[in-house]
């Protein structure tokens, strides 16, 4: 992460990020992941398979691509 940072990316593609990371570090990585964002007006494309996560993350502002209704719309 510190690499790809380093150079100030104007869009960071976030494939499958907290992916095996337990909750204290999913949370931190999220969190400076924002602050990155909300510091340089970069772009954020989040993947993950970890719904919930995206939608405590976005506000539930998420594309589910299967269609399937994710546990906050429910």
């Amino acid at each position: 992460m510190a690499r790809a940072l380093t150079l100030e990316p104007r869009y960071l593609i976030c494939d499958e990020m907290t992916t095996m990371l337990d909750a204290s570090t999913q949370a931190h990585l999220v969190g400076r992941i924002e602050a990155y964002r909300e510091r340089t007006g970069a772009g954020v494309l989040a993947i993950s398979h970890d719904a919930e996560l995206l939608h405590r993350w976005t506000a539930g502002n998420v594309r589910d691509w299967d269609r399937t209704p994710s546990p906050a719309a429910r």
